[in-house]
């Protein structure tokens, strides 16, 4: 062991893989080639069916490998990398989306960064869209008391809120770095969520315990952050269930009263206009009306749509994706949105 490396945190990046090895194995790539001195990696396989056990074989001793031979979410995947990590002495976990891929400098400017800064429990970089390069998310601010949201990419802007609001500061999960003191205070990922809002619940949940987030502007990560064209669809028809239905357990567990509510429904109401710009698939649909009838329900965990909380009951679900658009209107109280809704043919 060098001299830089006893000096320099232990480090593990945790990067979850689930199928689609080549961009498992494209991420790996850049994470190998990091300059910082004292790092480890763990991939932690959510039961991948394509092969992608005997790549990462392959690898040797360059990674740490933890199996899995079922799908646990990004929550309970990132858990079992976090579990890893701090048996075997780390100080700080970064969790690595297995679909991005960073500069040799990122993970140095991220742990520097932490360690000047003792009230900061985690931090992550811009996120950049690794299509064009342009700069595509830095960090999201949540008001509880107002049900304020602003986000910003611009590096000025995201210094500036998070100077000014300290506690509200939420950053994505792309690429999370974690304090071992953070974690062995607030604990691990919520796996009821298991993927989708997970990232900002625990920047809520640190921010509860006492520890600041931040992003690191000199910093970035590049992923795909390209919006979709109309009538394109946003994401897989499995991401608007545990995008609706996430949304609104989050607003629930930090919002009191009638508030959560009325903040979830505006979450509900922004993924309906999300569902709408991709031309209301069938499928899609179908998704975001259990999505939504779970969050109702406070179901969590992996959707299982064979339980009566997983999935909207079926007249109820035919009529909501026969008129979406009714839907919509009546979450937004909008009377003439309802009537141009009913005028729309069916399917």
């Amino acid at each position: 062991m060098t001299g830089s490396e006893v000096a320099s945190p232990k480090v593990y990046v945790c990067v979850l893989s689930w199928n689609k090895i080549d961009n498992t194995l494209a991420c790996l790539d850049s994470v190998f080639a990091q300059d910082y001195p004292n790092l480890r990696v763990v991939v932690v396989d959510n039961g991948s069916t394509d092969g992608s056990i005997e790549a990462l074989r392959a690898l040797g001793d360059r990674i740490e490998l933890v199996q899995h031979g079922e799908n646990l979410g990004f929550t309970g995947g990132c858990n079992a990398g976090i579990r890893h990590a701090l048996a075997h002495g780390a100080d700080y976990v970064w969790l690595l989306n297995n679909d991005s891929y960073c500069k040799p400098e990122t993970l140095s400017l991220l742990v520097d960064y932490a360690e000047a800064r003792p009230a900061i429990g985690l931090v992550a970089p811009i996120i950049a869209d690794r299509r064009t390069g342009i700069d595509g998310f830095a960090i999201r601010r949540i008001d509880l008391a107002t049900g304020q949201i602003e986000a910003t990419a611009d590096p000025g802007e995201a210094e500036a809120m998070q100077e000014r609001y300290p506690s509200q500061i939420m950053i994505k999960g792309t690429a999370l770095l974690l304090k071992r003191g953070l974690i062995d205070r607030v604990g691990l990922l919520d796996d009821r969520f298991f993927a989708y809002c997970e990232d900002d619940d625990y920047c809520m949940r640190s921010a509860a315990a006492g520890f600041r987030a931040a992003c690191v502007t000199a910093a970035r990560v590049y992923h795909d952050e390209t919006t979709p064209a109309p009538g394109q669809p946003w994401r897989q028809p499995y991401a608007f269930y545990y995008a609706v239905r996430n949304g609104l357990l989050f607003w629930r567990k930090h919002a009191h009263g009638l508030a959560g509510w009325r903040y979830g429904r505006w979450h509900a109401c922004t993924m309906f206009r999300v569902l709408a710009r991709g031309g209301y698939g069938p499928n899609e649909t179908e998704a975001f009306a259990d999505g939504l009838w779970s969050g109702l329900l406070g179901a969590t965990g992996r959707w299982d749509p064979s339980r009566a909380s997983h999935r909207m009951p079926r007249l109820l679900r035919r009529l909501f994706v026969a008129k979406p658009a009714v839907v919509l209107g009546l979450l937004e109280a909008d009377p003439r949105a309802v009537m141009r809704g009913f005028k729309r043919p069916l399917g």
